[in-house]
């Protein structure tokens, strides 16, 4: 039948040599996606640790005020990590993954998990 043959070839590029190919660009450009993500986490992980440290450098201590005006991100960030932190101890899902590294990271540095 014509319309048969003619779907047929229609439907061909669903089965295509090549579409293997485009699903493992897809699959490369989803694995790009996520170690940029945690490329770009890693990135303001470090910024803002080098914020922390200036801030202890400047103060002797590491509770920046959740809500400091010289820099309100820095503050939001300590105390994201804080909860964080103290889901993950209950085993609970946290919005900011923590790193074993990063934690030493920051109690090098004197940073307190209350405040």
């Amino acid at each position: 039948d014509e319309e048969e043959e003619e779907e047929k070839e229609n439907n061909e590029h669903l089965s295509h040599p090549h579409s293997d190919a485009l699903n493992s660009s897809q699959d490369e450009l989803v694995s790009t996606s996520s170690q940029e993500s945690s490329l770009g986490k890693q990135v303001i992980f470090d910024e803002r640790f080098q914020q922390l440290s200036a801030f202890y450098n400047r103060y002797g201590h590491c509770d920046v005020p959740s809500q400091w005006k010289l820099n309100p991100a820095l503050g939001i960030w300590c105390f994201n990590l804080r909860q964080a932190y103290h889901k993950l101890k209950k085993g609970r899902r946290a919005n900011m993954k923590l790193s074993q590294e990063e934690i030493e990271r920051l109690e090098s540095i004197g940073f307190k998990w209350l405040s």
